[in-house]
């Protein structure tokens, strides 16, 4: 069983991670937002999933996720119901750029009232990945909380690769084929005090959680899953 010290130690550190940074122009298209990947959900829960970010996997400081069968991910959610609660699959196609959801539970879903929704798609923006830094790896328990405190509600909201920042205990995580997935990134969430890196006027916030992607290369399966805070 779990308990509280799986969520941080020098094993945190051993995997190289970045930091998402909102920039004008990059060597590199990652992106925040946009809708150059077509998100399809076949029975979509009001205005379905969203493209929350897109990793170009030319960038070398990817290389170490060892992806080979794309070469960018998208990564997507629900954002303005909490249908994120449960994990959600996506199929991905990189021929066709689509990404089509194949499994969410939906039984009991809250849509997000009119003042808390999100743009989608969500606006357009390029960012780039800057390395973490020593102190920014949850190495023992004082790192742990303050690398929180910024995932959740600061700037350090997206942190792409290495392994994640989890709320809760730890899960591992398994495509269908049963082989581990790769984590891709962990999301948080904006302050509400701004000021607002990506969306004018609100922060990116879907609720007092964060989400995590992962992704099996034999497959091209993404799975998002979320903890609550």
């Amino acid at each position: 069983m779990s308990n509280f010290s799986d969520k941080f130690g020098p094993l945190y550190a051993m995997q190289k991670g970045y930091v998402v940074e909102s920039e004008n122009t990059s060597d590199y298209t990652h992106k925040f937002g946009g809708s150059s990947w077509n998100i399809i959900d076949e029975q979509p829960v009001e205005d379905g999933p969203a493209l929350l970010i897109t990793l170009d996997l030319s960038d070398p400081k990817l290389s170490g996720l060892g992806i080979k069968s794309v070469n960018e991910i998208p990564v997507c959610s629900y954002i303005n119901s909490d249908v994120w609660l449960h994990d959600q699959v996506y199929k991905v196609n990189n021929i066709t750029k689509k990404v089509s959801l194949l499994s969410k539970n939906s039984t009991s879903i809250n849509i997000f009232h009119d003042e808390d929704r999100m743009p989608n798609p969500l606006p357009e923006k390029l960012i780039r990945l800057r390395e973490i830094k020593d102190s920014e790896y949850p190495i023992d328990e004082g790192s742990y909380w303050e690398n929180t405190d910024e995932f959740l509600g600061g700037k350090s909201f997206l942190r792409v690769a290495g392994k994640p920042l989890w709320l809760q205990e730890p899960r591992k995580v398994c495509c269908s084929c049963n082989a581990s997935m790769t984590h891709l990134m962990s999301i948080g969430y904006e302050g509400w005090g701004g000021p607002f890196e990506y969306i004018d006027s609100m922060p990116f916030f879907i609720g007092e959680a964060a989400l995590y992607a992962f992704f099996c290369d034999k497959c091209s399966i993404l799975k998002v899953i979320s903890q609550t805070s």
